[in-house]
């Protein structure tokens, strides 16, 4: 993948995640405690992923 494709594919996924973040932020009441426990816990298993393939392109230097 080119630099401008990586930077083009981060910014697209960072907004998906900030338009995530802002719905959530939204509708909190809308959600129960349990809601918002599945939801945090997808959460934490997705930045578990994140922080795995960040080493892993580290170990790759890409």
């Amino acid at each position: 993948m080119s630099c401008s494709e990586s930077l083009k594919k981060e910014k697209e996924l960072t907004a998906i995640i900030l338009n995530l973040k802002i719905e959530v932020l939204q509708n909190d009441d809308k959600l129960s405690s349990q809601s918002l426990s599945n939801i945090k816990r997808q959460t934490r298993d997705l930045y578990e992923c994140l922080v795995w393939l960040q080493y892993s392109a580290e170990e790759s230097d890409r």
